[in-house]
C-alpha cells in the first residue's frame, strides 16, 4: 500500500508522460526511466518541448527572441555605420540568399567585441542555463511549408500513377511538372509541352508522347526547383534532390537495352541536366554523346515513325521539337564545356512564327501576370543561333583548328559578323525587353556568351603585324558581353529572384566573371563583377556545380594575385568559412573549364578542368601572405 501511495503521488506531480505511455494511452508515473518502461525494459523518452507548461520551453523561446533582437540591432548598427564596406558586405550576403544562421554568424564576426557588448547591454537575459537547441526553426519552416502547400495551385494538373513508382501524390507530381515547364523547359525545350501533358493526363502507358522513363527524368530536374520535403531522396539532405526520380529513370533506361525512341532520347536530355545540377557533368557528357547518337537514329527513322502513327501531324511536331531542342542543348553544352560538337546541324523545316496569344507563360509558383511565351519564335531563333555556336565549337574546340594566328583572327571576325547578323534580324517579339520570358533571356545570354568566348582567342603576340582585330577592341567586346550577361541576370533576379534561375544561368554567370576578372580596374566591370558574384553565390546554395564554379573563381583570382573588389570580401569570406567544404570537392566530377586557362591563356595555372584544378589547389592556404581586401578567401 505504501508503494502504491508513493507511485500515486509521483504520478500526480508528472507534467508530461513519456512517449511510450502516451502512445499506449496509459498513466505514466514519471521519472526517466518511468516504472512502466523499466518493467518492460523499453527506452523511456520524454519530449520536453511538447509540454508548453515547462519553464524550459519558455526560456528557449525567450532565448531565441533575444538572439533575433541582437541580430536586428547589429543589422541596424551596420546600416548606420559610415563604413560603406561593412554595409556592402552585409547587403551582398543577404542578397545571396544566405540563411539567418549564416547571416547571424557573419554579422557577429564583423562586430567588435565592445560594440557587441554595447549593442546587447540593454537585452534582458533569462535566468538560468538555457539549452541551445534550434527549437523554433523546424516548426516554423514546417508551418510555412504547410501554408505554401495549402495555397499552391499548380499550372498543370497531372496524375502520379502510372508514370512513377516513387510517389502516388498527385499534388506533388503536379507541382513538379508545373515547375519544370515554368522554368527549365523555357531555356532547353525539346518536349512538345501540349502533347506531353495531354498524354500524361490520359494515363495511357502506350502513348508515344509520354512514358514513365520521360516523366521520371523530368521530375528529377524539377525537384531542384522545389522546397517540398518530398523533393529530397534523403530526408533533410538538399544535395539528394531528385535522386529518387533520377535512379528510377536510369533503371528504366537500362531496360530499353539500347532501343531508341522519341521518349528515350528526350529522357537523355533531362538526365544530362540532372547530372550537371548534381555536379556530375563528366557523367553528363556521356549522356550528351548518347544524345548525338540517338538523335541521328531518330532522324534516320523519322519517315517510318510518322507513317506508322495515326497522329501524323502531332508526331511530326513532336519529332521536330525534340531534334531542334536537343541540337540547341548540345550546342550550348559544347560551348560552355569547350568540347567539340556531338551532333550535326539537322536539316528540318523551320518553325514558322504563329504569335499565338494563347501561348501564355506563367511564372509558377509566383503570383504574377502571364506573358506571351512565343515558343515557336524562340525555338526557331535559338536554332539559328545554335547553328553559329556549333560552328564556333567545331573550330575552336575540335581537332582541326588552324595553328596560324591570322586564321584565328579571320574566323573570329567571321563568327562575330554571323552573330551580329543574327542579333539584328531576330523577330521583334523576342527582342530583349521588360516583358521577356526566361527563354528569351537565355537566348540573348547565349549570344553574349558566344561573343565573349570568341574574342578571348584574340591575343597579344610578340610580333603584331597588321591585326584584323585590335587587342583593345577585342577586350572591349568581351567586357561588354559580360556586362550584358550581368544586366539580364539582374533583371531576372529583380523580377523572379535567383530561386527560379535555370542551370544555364550559372554557366553564363561563371563565364562572365572570368572575363571580368581581367578588367577589374574598370569601374563598370568591377560593378558587374560584384553583382555576378552575388548571383553565383545564391545559385551555389542550390547546385554543387555552381558552388564549384565559385570556388574555381576564388582560387584563380588568388593564384593570379588579383585584388577583388572590396564589396565581395564578406561574400567570399562567408563562402570559404561556412559554405565550401572538403566533401564538396570530393563529390564534384566536373570537366567544366577554367576560362582563365582555356580561353585567356593562363597556362601556368595547371589543369583547366574544374575537379582536377580544385584537387590540385584547394588544399593550399593561398591567403596567408595577403592583406585583408586583397584576397577572397
Amino acid at each position: 500500500m505504501a508503494a502504491s501511495t508513493s507511485q500515486l503521488r509521483r504520478r500526480q506531480n508528472v507534467s508530461r508522460a513519456c512517449i511510450r505511455c502516451q502512445q499506449k494511452k496509459i498513466k505514466c508515473f514519471g521519472g526517466i526511466p518511468c516504472q512502466r518502461c523499466l518493467e518492460s525494459n523499453t527506452p523511456c523518452v520524454v519530449d520536453e518541448d511538447s509540454d508548453e507548461r515547462r519553464k524550459i520551453l519558455l526560456k528557449r523561446r525567450l532565448s531565441y527572441l533575444e538572439k533575433d533582437r541582437e541580430l536586428l540591432i547589429q543589422l541596424v548598427d551596420t546600416l548606420r555605420d559610415e563604413d560603406r564596406l561593412h554595409i556592402s558586405d552585409t547587403m551582398n550576403l543577404i542578397r545571396s540568399d544566405a540563411s539567418i544562421d549564416d547571416l547571424r554568424s557573419f554579422v557577429t564576426d564583423q562586430v567588435e567585441p565592445q560594440d557587441l557588448k554595447e549593442s546587447s547591454s540593454s537585452v534582458v537575459k533569462p535566468e538560468g542555463d538555457v539549452e541551445d537547441a534550434p527549437f523554433p526553426t523546424p516548426s516554423a519552416r514546417q508551418h510555412l511549408l504547410n501554408i505554401q502547400r495549402l495555397t499552391d495551385i499548380p499550372v498543370h494538373r497531372v496524375p502520379a500513377r502510372p508514370w512513377t513508382s516513387v510517389t502516388d501524390d498527385n499534388d506533388f507530381v503536379s507541382h513538379l511538372v508545373s515547375l519544370y515547364f515554368s522554368w527549365e523547359h523555357q531555356t532547353v525545350n525539346w518536349i512538345d509541352q501540349d502533347l506531353f501533358l495531354e498524354a500524361m493526363r490520359s494515363g495511357k502507358l502506350e502513348s508515344e508522347f509520354c512514358s514513365p522513363l520521360l516523366v521520371n527524368s523530368i521530375l528529377s530536374v524539377a525537384c531542384w526547383f522545389s522546397n517540398w520535403p518530398e523533393a529530397m531522396a534523403t530526408q533533410g539532405d538538399p544535395t539528394s534532390k531528385g535522386l529518387h526520380f533520377y535512379h528510377e529513370a536510369s533503371d528504366l533506361l537500362v531496360l530499353q537495352e539500347g532501343r531508341v525512341s522519341l521518349n528515350s532520347v528526350q529522357c537523355l536530355g533531362a538526365l544530362y541536366t540532372s547530372s550537371c545540377m548534381m555536379g556530375k557533368d563528366r557523367l553528363g557528357w556521356k549522356f550528351l554523346v548518347e544524345i548525338g547518337d540517338s538523335t541521328r537514329q531518330i532522324i534516320a527513322k523519322r519517315t517510318h515513325l510518322i507513317e506508322k502513327t495515326e497522329r501524323r501531324q502531332e508526331t511530326i511536331r513532336a519529332l521536330d521539337t525534340a531534334v531542334l531542342g536537343l541540337f540547341n542543348l548540345t550546342s550550348t553544352a559544347t560551348l560552355v564545356l569547350q568540347q567539340p560538337p556531338v551532333m550535326k546541324q539537322p536539316h528540318l523545316d523551320p518553325f514558322l512564327p504563329d504569335h499565338n496569344h494563347d501561348d501564355a507563360w506563367i511564372p509558377y509558383p509566383l503570383v504574377a501576370d502571364p506573358l506571351n511565351g512565343q515558343k515557336h519564335c524562340v525555338l526557331q531563333a535559338s536554332f539559328e543561333l545554335q547553328s553559329i555556336i556549333s560552328g564556333i565549337a567545331t573550330y575552336f574546340f575540335g581537332e582541326h583548328k588552324s595553328s596560324r594566328y591570322c586564321d584565328v583572327e579571320t574566323m573570329v571576325d567571321s563568327f562575330y559578323k554571323d552573330l551580329r547578323h543574327w542579333s539584328l534580324h531576330i523577330p521583334e517579339c523576342i527582342s530583349l525587353g521588360c516583358d521577356s520570358t526566361p527563354g528569351v533571356m537565355d537566348m540573348h545570354m547565349k549570344y553574349h556568351a558566344a561573343t565573349a568566348t570568341i574574342f578571348g582567342f584574340i591575343k597579344h603576340l610578340p610580333d603584331p603585324a597588321t591585326p584584323v582585330i585590335s587587342i583593345d577592341h577585342a577586350r572591349y567586346l568581351r567586357h561588354s558581353a559580360a556586362q550584358q550577361i550581368r544586366d539580364i541576370l539582374s533583371s531576372h533576379r529583380s523580377r523572379w529572384s535567383t530561386n527560379w534561375m535555370p542551370l544555364n544561368y550559372a554557366q553564363y554567370a561563371s563565364l562572365a566573371l572570368f572575363i571580368l576578372l581581367e578588367g577589374l580596374d574598370d569601374e563598370k566591370s568591377a560593378e558587374a563583377f560584384v553583382d555576378l558574384c552575388i548571383i553565383l553565390s545564391a545559385l551555389s546554395r542550390r547546385w554543387l556545380l555552381a558552388k564549384g564554379m565559385l570556388r574555381l573563381l576564388q582560387l584563380t583570382a588568388q593564384l593570379k594575385g588579383i585584388a577583388l573588389p572590396p564589396q565581395t570580401r564578406g561574400l567570399f569570406h562567408e563562402f570559404s568559412s561556412k559554405t565550401w567544404k572538403l566533401h564538396d570537392r570530393k563529390r564534384l566530377s566536373s570537366l567544366y573549364p577554367n576560362v582563365a586557362i582555356t580561353v585567356l591563356g593562363e597556362k601556368n595555372l595547371g589543369e583547366a578542368e574544374l575537379d582536377l584544378f580544385l584537387a590540385r589547389w584547394d588544399d593550399l592556404d593561398l591567403s596567408d601572405d595577403m592583406e585583408d581586401g586583397e584576397e577572397c578567401k
